[in-house]
C-alpha cells in the first residue's frame, strides 16, 4: 500500500482517538473499540495484510504508529495463551519478519500514544511483567477470544455483584472469586475495570444500552459462538436473578411411597421433592466429579441425580429398615458443608406409620390417612399382621401386601374400623390438587403463593389463586412466592466450530443442558442448504444428562447417507435447532478451509491461502519435507505458514513393503514436551498423526500403511504428555479389569462345571466379559458392598454362555458342549462368598497411583463406563477437573470431548483446538485424559 494510504490510515485513526478518548474524559477505552467505531476494516486477518505488504515493522511503528498499534490489537484479540503465537500472527499481517530486538518498539508506541489519550494500560500482573510488550495489545483487544470461557464460568456460577447494570460495576468480589477458580488471566482481565465492566454490562443485557460499540459486541458475541460451552454459560448466567443465600432445609420431611405391579412382582419406590436449584446445581456438579452414588439405609444404591430432581427410587430390601438408622451416611464427606447436605439429612421414611396405598389399575399411590376415597382398592403394607384375612398381591420389605376392595361392604367397614378410611358421616371437602411445579419442588402439604389450586367436588373442577397473605389454605401451608428460576433449556452441540466434518463422518454428539434434568422437551432440528430443507425431524427427548444416543431419531436421520451425500456435495448448510418455542439455535456448516482437491493439476490452488507441498515418509511421519520421497509409503499434503497441515493429505505406498518400510523412527523426539520446536514440537507430531490418520488411499497396500503408522504415533505422545513412567507402566499392567470378570473367576469352579475346559482361551476370556456385562445390568450394586442375588446371578452366567455359543455359530464355529452339564449355578453361600472375596482382594490399577490428587484417582477408579458414551463420559471429565485440577487443567464440555478424541479417534480430534496445548501443561491431566480413555475402550 502506498505510503499516502498509511498516512490516510494513521489519520483516521487519530481523529476518532481525539474523538472517543480525550485524555480529559477520564474514561479509559480499548483501541480495538477505536478501531471498530473508525470502521477501517471488516476482517482484519483479511483485509490487513494488503494494506502492510512491504512495509518493516520498524519503519510501520516509527512513521505510523496508530496502524501499528491497531494491528497489534487485532492480532491481541485472537490471543491463546503463548506469545510466540502472538509474533507468528503478527509477522503474518505484516507480510514480514519482525526482528526480536525491534519488538520493544511496540510497547514504546503503545506508551506514547497513552500519553496523550485515554487508553488502556496493562495492569499491574504476574502476566504483564512477565509479558511487558504483548501484554499492550491484549489489554486493548477489549476481551480476547481465549477469555469467552472464563467470563461465561463467571457470570454464570461467581457472584452476581458484577452483572448490576449501573454506571459503574464493582469487580472486586468478582476478582476474588476469579483468582480462588479461574486463575491468573481472568482476575487480571478483570484489572481493568472500565473496559471488563463494560464487557460484563454489554453481555448481560445483550448490549441493549451500546455499553461498547455494536461492532465491538459483534466480536464478543462471535467469542462466545466460538465457544460453545461458553455460550451456554452465558445463557444461563443471563437468566439468574438475584438471589438470596440460600436456606438450608433441616426439618423433617417425610418419603413419599408408590408399589407397583409387574406381573407377580411388586416394586416399592421412594420419592422426595426436587432440591431447589439454588443448591443442587453444586451438588450435581460434586457429586458428578466424585463418582458419588448414595446408598439409602446402608443397602440400596442409587445414581444421586435422583435424589436431586426427585424422582422415584426403587427399593429392593428383604426387610424393612430399622426407624433409628438414618436414610443417608457420609454425606459431609462427599458434600462438605454444603446446604444440601442439610436438606438431605432432613429426609426421612416413617417405616413405623401404617403403609396404604390407593391403586390405580398396577400403581399405587401412599395416601395420608384417613382418606375419603369411595371407590377403588387399597393396597396395604401389612406389617403387623392385620390383613391376614385379605387377599395378597405379594410381598415388600418381607412384609405381605393385601389388597381391600373400597366397594366390598365389609372390606371398607375393616378399613374405617383401622382408621385408613373417614366414616361415611363425616362431610369431606373437595380434592386438592397443587400445580405441577408445586408438586414437584415442594414437600406434600406445601404451596407457593400465587401458585394454582385445582379443586375437585366429584363434579366440577375450578381453579383457585392463592393469596400472598395467606398462610394456609385446604389445609395446605402457604410459603413465599415461587422464584422465577433457569427454566429453559437449551441444545449441547459437541464440536461447534466443526460440525460440518461432524455430520459428513456421522458421528455428531450432542445433549441437552438445562435445569431440570429428567424433564421431557420436544426439540426440533432442521437442516438446510441455502434455502432447500434436507432434513426437518421432531423428538421429545429427555434431559437424563446421558446426551442423544446413536438410536435417537434426530441422530440416525442427520447421520443419514443421502445427508452426507447432499453436504459433501454443497460443502455449506445451516443447522437449526430449537426447544418448544424457544428461538431457533443457528449453526452455520461450512467445509474447512484447508480441504485440499486432489482432483486438480495443482490440487494447491483448491486452498484459500498460500501454501506449500510437503511430504513426510514412513521412517520419520512427522517429518515434512519439501521434496518427496521416491520410493517406500508417504504421504503428501500441503502445509500453510504457521505450520498447520491441510486436510486429506494423500497416502500412496508400493505395493509390496520390506521387513522395516513401515517401522518410524520417534527417537529425536520422543518425550519432547514443548508444543513447538523448529517444526519437530508435540503439536507439530499430533498435527503430523492426524493427517496419516486422515489421508486418503488408493489401495489397500496405502490402507494397510495408514494403520500401521498411526499406531506407531502414540508411544512417543503418551511418553510426551504421561511420561516415561507412566508409558513403561501402561504396557506392563491393564488399566482396568472389571469386578465382573473376577467374579466369573471366583465362581466358575462352583457354578459352569466342566463347560470351561471345553473352551479354548479366547472363548473363556469371552465368556467372562460377556457375563461381567450381564452380571452388571442384573446386580449394578453389588461390586459396592450391595446385594448379589443368586437367581440372577445364576440367569446372567446362562445367559452370558448363550450368548459366547450364538457368537461362535455366527463366526462359522460350533462349540463343543457337554448336555450332560448345562446345569449353570451356584448356592447362596457360594456366590456370596465369591463376591466377598472380589471385594476384599480387588487392587486398583498400579496406574491410577501416578494421578493426583489420590482422592480423585480414586473417583476415577470407581467409576464405571459401561454402556457409556462419549458425550457422558466427556461430561463426567469436564466435572471431575472442575472439582480436582488446578485451574489451568480444568476443561469445558467442549475441550473435555477433544481430549478424549484425542487417544480414541486420532482422525477426529483437532491438536490446534486448545485441549492438547492443556494436556502439555499439567501432566496428571494428561494421564488422567489417558486412563479414561484406556478405560473407555476396555468398557465400550
Amino acid at each position: 500500500m502506498s505510503i499516502a494510504g498509511l498516512t490516510s490510515l494513521e489519520r483516521g485513526l487519530k481523529a476518532q482517538l481525539i474523538k472517543q478518548a480525550p485524555k480529559k474524559s477520564g474514561r479509559l477505552v480499548a483501541l480495538i473499540e477505536v478501531i471498530d467505531e473508525a470502521r477501517l476494516w471488516d476482517d482484519a486477518l483479511v483485509d490487513l495484510p494488503p494494506l502492510l505488504a512491504a512495509v518493516q515493522f520498524d519503519t510501520l511503528m516509527e512513521r505510523f504508529p496508530l496502524v501499528g498499534c491497531a494491528a497489534a490489537a487485532e492480532v491481541g484479540h485472537r490471543f491463546e495463551g503463548i506469545g510466540t503465537v502472538f509474533w507468528a500472527r503478527l509477522e503474518g499481517l505484516l507480510g514480514s519478519a519482525i526482528p526480536f530486538g525491534q519488538r520493544r518498539l511496540l510497547a514504546t508506541a503503545y506508551a506514547t500514544v497513552a500519553k496523550d489519550f485515554a487508553l488502556q494500560e496493562p495492569s499491574n500482573s504476574g502476566f504483564a511483567n512477565q509479558f511487558s510488550i504483548i501484554a499492550w495489545p491484549i489489554a486493548n483487544a477489549l476481551m480476547p477470544y481465549e477469555m469467552a470461557g472464563p467470563i461465561g464460568r463467571l457470570l454464570a456460577r461467581g457472584p452476581q455483584l458484577g452483572t448490576t447494570l449501573g454506571r459503574r460495576t464493582d469487580l472486586s468480589r468478582l476478582r476474588a472469586w476469579a483468582q480462588a477458580w479461574e486463575g491468573a488471566r481472568l482476575t487480571d482481565w478483570l484489572q481493568a475495570e472500565g473496559p471488563s465492566s463494560r464487557v460484563i454490562q454489554a453481555l448481560m443485557t445483550d448490549n441493549a444500552r451500546l455499553a461498547v460499540p455494536a461492532a465491538s459486541y459483534a466480536r464478543i458475541a462471535a467469542a462466545f459462538q466460538h465457544h460453545a460451552a461458553a455460550a451456554m454459560a452465558l445463557r444461563a448466567a443471563r437468566r439468574r436473578k438475584p438471589e438470596t443465600a440460600a436456606k438450608a432445609v433441616v426439618a423433617t420431611e417425610p418419603g413419599h411411597l408408590t408399589l407397583d405391579r409387574y406381573g407377580d412382582d411388586l416394586v416399592l419406590s421412594v420419592s422426595w421433592p426436587a432440591l431447589p436449584a439454588s443448591i443442587a446445581d453444586q451438588a450435581r456438579a460434586e457429586a458428578i466429579a466424585r463418582g458419588w452414588r448414595p446408598m439409602l439405609w446402608g443397602r440400596v444404591r442409587t445414581a444421586a441425580e435422583n435424589l436431586f430432581r426427585g424422582v422415584p427410587i426403587p427399593i429392593r430390601l428383604t426387610e424393612t429398615p430399622s426407624v433409628e438408622t438414618p436414610t443417608f451416611s457420609g454425606l459431609e464427606d462427599v458434600l462438605g458443608d454444603s446446604p444440601v447436605v442439610s436438606s438431605l439429612l432432613g429426609r426421612r421414611v416413617d417405616w413405623s406409620a401404617p403403609a396404604v396405598f390407593l391403586a390405580d389399575s398396577d400403581h399405587a399411590e401412599q395416601v395420608q390417612i384417613p382418606c375419603a376415597a369411595k371407590t377403588g382398592n387399597l393396597w396395604i403394607l401389612d406389617y403387623a399382621g392385620r390383613c391376614a384375612a385379605f387377599p395378597r398381591l405379594g410381598e415388600v420389605l418381607g412384609a405381605p401386601v393385601r389388597e381391600l376392595d373400597l366397594e366390598n361392604a365389609d372390606h371398607r367397614q375393616f378399613a374405617v374400623t383401622q382408621g385408613w378410611l373417614t366414616g361415611g358421616g363425616k362431610a369431606m371437602g373437595p380434592a386438592v390438587i397443587r400445580g405441577p411445579h408445586d408438586a414437584l419442588t415442594l414437600p406434600r402439604g406445601q404451596i407457593s403463593a400465587d401458585g394454582p389450586l385445582c379443586l375437585f367436588d366429584g363434579e366440577t373442577l375450578r381453579i383457585q389463586p392463592t393469596g400472598k397473605r395467606r398462610t394456609d389454605t385446604h389445609g395446605l401451608a402457604v410459603g413465599t412466592s415461587r422464584a422465577e428460576g433457569p427454566d429453559t433449556v437449551g441444545i449441547f452441540v459437541f464440536e461447534r466450530e466443526t460440525v460440518f466434518d461432524a455430520l459428513v463422518e456421522q458421528r455428531l454428539l450432542a445433549r441437552l443442558d438445562g435445569a431440570s434434568p429428567g424433564a421431557r422437551w420436544p426439540v426440533e432440528v432442521m437442516l438446510q442448504i441455502d434455502q432447500e430443507i434436507i432434513v426437518y425431524v421432531r423428538e421429545d427427548v429427555v434431559d437424563d444428562g446421558q446426551g442423544l444416543g446413536a438410536s435417537s431419531p434426530i441422530i440416525e436421520v442427520l447421520r443419514a447417507e443421502h445427508v452426507r451425500s447432499r453436504l459433501l456435495e454443497a460443502g455449506r448448510g445451516t443447522l437449526r435447532m430449537r426447544i418448544g418455542g424457544h428461538p431457533w439455535d443457528v449453526v452455520p456448516l461450512k467445509r474447512q478451509d484447508g480441504d485440499i482437491d486432489w482432483s486438480l493439476d495443482d490440487p494447491g490452488e483448491s486452498l484459500p491461502r498460500e501454501a506449500r507441498e510437503v511430504a513426510a515418509p514412513a521412517p520419520h511421519p512427522y517429518r515434512f519435507q519439501l521434496t518427496a520421497p521416491t520410493a517406500g509409503a508417504h504421504v503428501r499434503t500441503y502445509q500453510f505458514e504457521d505450520g498447520r497441515l491441510a486436510a486429506p493429505a494423500l497416502l500412496e505406498a508400493p505395493t509390496k513393503f520390506g521387513l522395516g518400510d513401515l517401522s518410524s523412527d520417534f527417537g529425536p523426539v520422543e518425550g519432547r514436551r514443548r508444543l513447538r520446536m523448529n517444526g519437530e514440537g508435540l503439536i507439530d507430531v499430533a498435527r503430523a498423526r492426524r493427517t496419516w490418520a486422515t489421508a486418503r488411499t488408493a489401495s489397500l497396500a496405502a490402507a494397510a500403511a495408514r494403520i500401521r503408522v498411526v499406531q506407531q504415533f502414540e508411544r512417543p505422545l503418551v511418553i510426551a504428555l504421561c511420561g516415561q513412567a507412566w508409558a513403561t507402566l501402561e504396557l506392563q499392567v491393564p488399566a482396568y479389569v472389571p469386578a465382573g470378570q473376577l467374579l466369573f473367576q471366583a465362581i466358575a469352579p462352583h457354578a459352569v462345571g466342566d463347560q470351561v475346559d471345553h473352551l479354548m482361551e479366547t472363548d473363556v476370556l469371552a465368556f467372562a466379559r460377556t457375563f461381567s456385562d450381564h452380571i452388571d445390568v442384573a446386580c449394578p450394586d453389588w461390586a459396592d458392598g450391595g446385594e448379589l442375588d443368586d437367581e440372577q446371578a445364576d440367569g446372567a452366567l446362562a445367559s452370558a454362555y448363550a450368548a459366547i455359543l450364538a457368537e461362535a455359530q455366527q463366526q462359522g464355529r460350533l462349540l463343543e458342549v457337554d448336555p450332560d452339564d448345562m446345569d449353570f449355578g451356584a448356592s447362596g453361600d457360594q456366590w456370596a462368598e465369591a463376591a466377598e472375596g472380589v471385594i476384599k482382594t480387588r487392587q486398583g490399577s498400579p496406574l491410577v497411583s501416578l494421578i493426583a490428587p489420590g482422592t480423585g484417582a480414586k473417583v476415577l477408579e470407581r467409576r464405571q463406563f459401561s454402556n457409556q458414551g462419549l458425550a457422558e463420559a466427556s461430561a463426567f471429565l469436564a466435572a471431575w477437573t472442575t472439582q480436582w485440577s488446578l485451574p489451568r487443567a480444568q476443561l469445558d464440555l467442549d475441550l473435555a470431548c477433544e481430549a478424549l478424541q484425542f487417544w480414541l479417534a486420532p482422525g477426529l480430534a483437532d491438536p490446534d483446538s486448545g485441549a492438547l496445548t492443556i494436556m502439555s501443561r499439567d501432566a496428571f491431566l494428561a494421564r488422567t485424559v489417558r486412563y479414561l480413555s484406556l478405560r473407555l475402550r476396555v468398557q465400550p
